[in-house]
């Protein structure tokens, strides 16, 4: 049996969502501060998915821990990852930001999105769990069937 290497153990940052967050803040200026209405809860939503998410990636699966006042974990084997993407937006390139998405065959998270990375977090990442998610591949017996 192989041992399981940690790849990340921890929270995504607030500075990822840096670009949210200052549009928020443009549009609370512009709107002479009727747009604080809906820019604090916005900000407050975003705070904390950022402190109640937490992420365990490893060479052999992806866990995402999330709850605030309840906690539920979920828990992705990487040779059931299909497709793996970095992607970063307009918004996410002015702010180091970015977003991995994970196409995968598993029944209860076809599409999943890891957030709260920065840019350089976000592209280490990405190429450790491109290698990683390969050899999980080639160690299960996965093969991948085209048309």
């Amino acid at each position: 049996m192989t041992t399981e290497d940690i790849l990340f153990d921890g929270k995504g940052s607030l500075k990822a969502y840096s670009s949210t967050l200052l549009m928020m803040g443009i549009f609370s200026i512009v709107t002479v501060g009727i747009g604080l209405l809906i820019t604090i809860p916005m900000f407050i939503k975003i705070w904390l998915e950022v402190k109640t998410t937490h992420y365990k990636i490893s060479s052999k699966r992806i866990q995402i821990e999330k709850g605030l006042l309840s906690t539920t974990i979920n828990s992705l084997e990487l040779w059931r990852i299909k497709d793996l993407k970095y992607q970063r937006n307009l918004f996410e390139k002015l702010t180091d930001g970015c977003t991995l998405s994970l196409m995968t065959q598993d029944v209860s998270t076809p599409d999943l999105n890891l957030k709260g990375f920065t840019a350089n977090e976000g592209r280490t990442l990405f190429d450790k769990l491109q290698n990683a998610v390969s050899n999980a591949r080639r160690s299960n017996g996965t093969i991948s069937l085209t048309s």
